[in-house]
């Protein structure tokens, strides 16, 4: 089975020892996705927004760059997980920055 490496132009490597993103066949495997910024140079000068909603914002917009760099787009996401460090904050995530990932068709 074919592995790719996926590293989107206009992002930083991943900090860690791991892949952004990997395309495995025709499944892409994203991991890491947060909101920090991705401006190139140290990642001490990197930023995170302060709100939920610039975070989710920001970080759907560096999983787009994943999945368009594969070749996909965000219509063909099957399964989501989102971790967050203040589980209240998930209350003001399901509003328009979230309904990108087209949530009717992952609970199909």
């Amino acid at each position: 089975m074919d592995k790719r490496i996926i590293q989107p132009e206009g992002m930083a490597e991943a900090v860690g020892p791991f892949s952004r993103a990997v395309l495995i066949g025709d499944h892409l495997h994203i991991a890491g996705t947060t909101a920090l910024s991705h401006v190139s140079g140290d990642y001490y000068d990197r930023s995170v927004p302060e709100t939920i909603e610039e975070q989710t914002r920001l970080t759907l917009d560096n999983i787009q760059k994943c999945v368009e760099a594969a070749g996909g787009n965000m219509g063909d996401i099957f399964k989501v997980v989102i971790m967050l460090k203040n589980p209240a904050d998930y209350k003001r995530m399901p509003g328009r920055e979230t309904r990108q990932i087209h949530y009717d068709d992952l609970c199909r």
